[in-house]
């Protein structure tokens, strides 16, 4: 018979091994004790905690700031009040709550988790406070739905010359959605794109998104610019999930989409392999006639098909379509991006004979395009349309690609003449 042993007893068992070791120790100190404490409280095993902590004081052994800690998280677990209170007294007749934050901060959230913010309140007014302890005051709130008072505590945070960090703001955030504080969240917007490592953090932008649809939630009637940027929020995220819902509950509301929307759709629909709804799109777009009216919309297709890893109809989209440098950028990026240099300088050449001008990003694909297909004299041929042109003889770009073109082609280029 097999015996099927879950994650959960094999703790519970591992745990009742250090208490056997344990019990064998004659001489047992604090490090001891918070070793054991510590192993029930991963394991949520409070009572137990409480049981250990109650032993460890008839020893004699005294409290350091990890056993307040972990006792005090338990207390707050399983509502233990008599005894967070006991604590409490303890804390302050040992100094800790204005020299320790550690356990400051771990009182403070016991007490919200048992539900008394008043005496949480009391206790981060009295204690030494830091960064830590104000998030742990600012999350209490938020856990309660006090959204009002967390904008307070922010606001206090930033008075004492503390610095928010991701935490807060998503806290803060939080606050702003519930309270639908428009004009707060952009506040908050402003000082996270300052902090600038925080302007691409994922889980910041998913709070933005949030206040954004909370407020999008109570605006009655709702047009196109505001769809428009509830969808730029989820695309930015690389939610495009969220994007194509956004866009169906759009039509269902009777709005027309615009040209931003249907980028913003065809690039999700690209990125999430959604062909079906892809093709849809393409109906519409041919419908509307933006297809010959529209570069922008006709080189987001283009691009679409080229993410499905459809490159006869991106390039049928793209011979029905308006054109501009921008869409045969686009068109030579896709086949660079499939590595394919002969049609990458096929499409080169078709731009030229069109009359398109191309620019840095035009010349850094072809580039590579001649070093794929090591074309020495069509690398060449490019180099000196570059030095015509000039200003781009002195990209740092252009120059690697040119290097990158001649090594790979086996010539060492005109600078070895």
């Amino acid at each position: 018979m097999n015996l099927i042993i879950d994650e959960k007893h094999v703790e519970i068992l591992i745990a009742g091994i250090a208490m056997e070791i344990f019990s064998r120790i004659q001489t047992r100190g604090v490090i001891s004790w918070n070793a054991i404490i510590a192993g029930y409280a991963d394991q949520g095993l409070d009572n137990e905690v409480l049981k250990c902590f109650e032993c460890m004081q008839t020893s004699g052994v005294c409290l350091d700031e990890v056993t307040f800690v972990y006792i005090l998280k338990a207390c707050g677990s399983i509502k233990a009040l008599e005894k967070g209170e006991e604590l409490h007294d303890l804390i302050i007749r040992e100094g800790m709550l204005e020299n320790d934050s550690f356990v400051a901060t771990a009182l403070v959230n016991m007490y919200f988790d048992l539900g008394m913010l008043v005496e949480a309140q009391i206790v981060h007014g009295m204690s030494v406070r830091d960064e830590v302890s104000w998030n742990v005051s600012i999350s209490g709130f938020i856990y309660h739905r006090l959204d009002d008072m967390t904008l307070q505590s922010y606001k206090q945070m930033l008075q004492e010359g503390f610095a928010p960090n991701v935490v807060t703001f998503l806290r803060v955030l939080k606050a702003c959605a519930g309270e639908g504080t428009v004009h707060k969240g952009q506040e908050l917007h402003s000082e996270i794109a300052q902090i600038g490592h925080l302007q691409n953090d994922v889980m910041i932008g998913v709070a933005l998104i949030d206040i954004a649809m909370e407020i999008f939630s109570r605006i009655q009637t709702r047009g196109v610019i505001s769809w428009n940027a509830i969808i730029a929020g989820y695309a930015d995220q690389g939610l495009d999930n969220e994007v194509l819902k956004c866009f169906e509950c759009m039509q269902t509301s009777g709005v027309c989409p615009d040209e931003v929307t249907f980028v913003y759709i065809l690039k999700a629909c690209g990125s999430i392999k959604a062909l079906e709804k892809g093709e849809e799109l393409h109906d519409l777009i041919i419908r509307e006639g933006m297809l010959e009216n529209d570069s922008f919309v006709a080189t987001a297709l283009v691009n679409m098909y080229f993410d499905l890893g459809m490159l006869v109809e991106a390039q049928i989209v793209h011979g029905m379509s308006v054109r501009d440098e921008v869409s045969w950028n686009v068109l030579i990026s896709g086949f660079i991006y499939h590595r394919l240099d002969d049609m990458t300088l096929q499409s080169y050449k078709q731009m030229l004979q069109e009359g398109f001008a191309p620019n840095v990003v035009t010349f850094l694909r072809v580039l590579k395009a001649c070093a794929g297909e090591g074309t020495v004299h069509k690398g060449q041929e490019l180099h000196s349309e570059i030095a015509r042109i000039g200003h781009l003889q002195n990209d740092v770009m252009i120059g690697a690609a040119l290097i990158d073109m001649y090594a790979k082609c086996g010539d060492k280029g005109p600078a070895a003449d």
